[in-house]
């Protein structure tokens, strides 16, 4: 009897899988294949899961990072004493995005 622990997809938690290999050798060939896929459908769907809550947390951050750069060219403009205009003109000649 071959026994594969695999991590199940529902609960996440250890769950263990048995055949017996007194069948023939193709047929506990394809258990144990079985067996793999199994095991690594699971982990694409909780990697996927990961994946895309680090992308919504990596976007909360590059959000916050731009309100944090525009708050900084705000202060630095108003610490320059720049009127509206002058802010345009910088902004039509810089070589970036505007913010």
């Amino acid at each position: 009897m071959s026994t594969y622990n695999l991590l199940s997809c529902p609960e996440g938690q250890l769950k263990t899988i048995s055949f017996s290999t007194s069948r023939s050798s193709a047929n506990s060939s394809v258990m144990s294949l079985r067996a793999m896929r199994l095991a690594f459908s699971c982990t694409v769907r909780r990697l996927l899961v990961r994946l895309r809550t680090c992308k919504r947390r990596c976007w909360a951050v590059e959000r916050r990072a731009a309100s944090l750069e525009r708050e900084l060219s705000d202060l630095v403009n108003e610490a320059y004493g720049l009127t509206p205009e002058e802010v345009d003109l910088l902004w039509k000649t810089a070589r970036m995005p505007r913010l």
